[in-house]
């Protein structure tokens, strides 16, 4: 950040008049992770910062539960809500402080929508994307899609392909979590992609004893996948 900059913003103020909390259903199906897992139902909060002198600031965190919306985190922010009407919504490591006094009984995830909210209003209020706003950015970041579980090898292979015409190149799996079927899936990958210069990764989900992971590692590292989240 350059020290004009710092300078505009430590005399700039812009007071929190109104805040927002909306908590989205996204997705019209609901999807599961592992064999364990039930299928879960995907939640966006969001947060609407609105000031005195018209600025806006917009945060929001994501979230699944268990066959219904999550409203856990607009309720575990409500406690916030009122202390920070009034407050300088530019004074963001200030006020990031003031909601973080006030955990374990405030979900991390409604003190982070509201940061975010707060930056975000700090990055408009001084006409700057956030990043530049946080000293650096990217011109160009991969993306890869987070496939769920499917019925079996087949319909993942058939996905892919799917998502491959969409221009994807690289894929994280979820499977069962249980080191036979999911080696068998990776196997799978490995032989019907070999001749493509696609991205492979596995998430877990924390399903695995040390050996089991060492176990799916050793297949994973075999068939070029990039990594194993456990």
């Amino acid at each position: 950040m350059t020290e004009t900059l710092q300078k505009q913003l430590e005399f700039s103020t812009s007071l929190i008049e109104r805040i927002r909390v909306y908590a989205i259903q996204y997705g019209s199906k609901e999807y599961s992770w592992s064999a364990w897992m039930p299928e879960m139902t995907n939640t966006d909060t969001l947060v609407r910062l609105e000031t005195k002198d018209g600025q806006t600031g917009i945060g929001a965190v994501s979230s699944c539960s268990e066959r219904d919306i999550d409203l856990s985190i607009a309720y575990s922010m409500k406690p916030l809500l009122r202390g920070l009407l009034g407050k300088d919504g530019l004074r963001v490591e200030e006020n990031w402080l003031w909601m973080a006094e006030r955990r374990p009984y405030i979900h991390n995830s409604a003190i982070a929508t509201l940061d975010i909210a707060m930056w975000d209003l700090r990055a408009k209020q001084n006409d700057l994307p956030l990043s530049s706003l946080l000293g650096g950015k990217r011109d160009v970041l991969q993306a890869y899609a987070s496939i769920p579980i499917l019925e079996n090898p087949t319909a993942n292979v058939e996905f892919i392909r799917q998502l491959a015409q969409l221009g994807l190149t690289t894929f994280k799996f979820h499977n069962e979590c249980v080191p036979d079927p999911d080696i068998k899936l990776i196997k799978t990958i490995a032989q019907e992609f070999q001749e493509q210069q696609f991205g492979f990764m596995f998430d877990a989900e924390c399903g695995y004893d040390l050996p089991g992971a060492l176990q799916v590692a050793e297949h994973m590292q075999g068939a070029g996948f990039i990594w194993l989240l456990q």
